[in-house]
Formats: structure tokens, C-alpha cells, sequence
């Protein structure tokens, strides 16, 4: 019997002994959400690397269980989003230019035959849900760049972040900062934080 030990994100059930993350996370929300009376519209997602991976995942395959989802480090498959719902959803993605576990760019071709999607195609696959959008850019600190992506009625904004010399580590993690493996200046969690209270 052969266990995989991370997030179901591709569906391929057979390699997670016929379990389906997707289910059991989606069963898992719906049940919380109705025991603590949990407003959909206050229910978010995040996750860093593979659990990145799977907050698309959600966000594409559970309709609105989920208002919005937050990537550090993750990345997309290719035929999620290919069959990803076309309704806009508010994303926020940060991800480190030198990142050799997801590299931030280009496509590659996974093991199982699977294809990922750069951090960048991946943000703009749900930008361009809104009918139009605006782009703002701006250099937040010396080494992230953020991109903006507005809708201009109605839709859902985007977020992305961004971080050159930045490896595969969530930005203002404590123990990362303190040796020298974050000099982002930027701080995921609250800027996570920050982008969902606005919801």
C-alpha cells in the first residue's frame, strides 16, 4: 500500500489510497461551518507549498464554501485550472523568485504527468475572471515586488507578491528571519490577514 504524505491536490485518489482530500476538506468546512454557525463569506483558506497547491485546489472545485484563499510558496496544476470554476474569487499570492522546491516560473512537468503552473500565470488565471481589470505595482520593500489586480466593477482582487533572492520559506517566520534565510521584509501572515479582513 502506498501513502503520500501531503495534500491530495491533483484528484489522483489511486496514489492516496482512493482518498479524496478535496471531499473530506470540503466535508470538513461544510460541518464546522453549519456546527459553529460559520459564515462562508467569513471562511478563508491558506496554505504554504502542497497545502498552496490545494487552496487552489478548493478555491477552483468547492463553489463558494470558501470566500477566498491565500498561497505561500504553492503551485497551481494545470488541469485544475483548466476545469476551475469561472467565477472570481480573492487571491493573494506570495512566492520567493529563487524557490528550487515550486519554482516560480516556468511550467514543469511532474512525475505523475501533471503540469504546474508559474505563481504569475496562476495569479493572472484569476484576475482575468473579472471582466476588467487594473494593474497597480508597487515595490514594497528592497526585495518584493507587489502587483495589484483590480476589478473595475464588481469581481474579486488579486494579489501578488513577488520576493527576488527569496527561497522557499513563509516571509516573517521567526526562526527563518533570525538565520538569514528571510531579508523579504515581509511578514505573510499579516499580510494574509490584512488582505481577508477586507473581505
Amino acid at each position: 500500500v502506498t501513502h503520500m504524505v501531503m495534500w491530495n491536490q491533483t484528484n489522483e485518489d489511486s496514489l492516496f489510497d482512493s482518498q479524496s482530500d478535496v471531499a473530506f476538506l470540503k466535508s470538513l468546512t461544510e460541518h464546522l461551518q453549519k456546527k459553529f454557525h460559520i459564515d462562508p463569506n467569513k471562511t478563508f483558506l491558506a496554505g504554504f507549498s502542497n497545502g498552496g497547491g490545494m487552496t487552489y485546489t478548493l478555491i477552483c472545485q468547492t463553489g463558494n464554501l470558501f470566500k477566498a484563499g491565500a498561497i505561500v510558496a504553492g503551485l497551481a496544476e494545470a488541469e485544475i485550472l483548466n476545469d476551475c470554476a469561472r467565477h472570481p474569487k480573492p487571491i493573494i499570492h506570495i512566492h520567493g523568485a529563487d524557490d528550487s522546491i515550486a519554482p516560480i516560473s516556468p511550467e514543469r512537468e511532474l512525475t505523475q504527468g501533471s503540469t504546474q503552473v508559474g505563481a504569475k500565470d496562476s495569479v493572472e488565471f484569476f484576475a482575468n475572471l473579472n471582466d476588467l481589470v487594473t494593474v497597480e505595482t508597487n515595490q514594497v520593500t528592497e526585495s518584493a515586488l507587489q502587483r495589484i489586480y483590480k476589478p473595475q466593477s464588481g469581481g474579486a482582487e488579486v494579489q501578488y507578491y513577488r520576493i527576488e533572492n527569496h527561497g522557499h520559506v513563509w516571509p516573517g517566520r521567526a526562526i527563518e528571519v533570525k538565520k538569514g534565510m528571510d531579508n523579504s521584509g515581509l511578514n505573510a501572515t499579516e499580510l494574509i490577514w490584512d488582505f481577508f479582513s477586507t473581505l
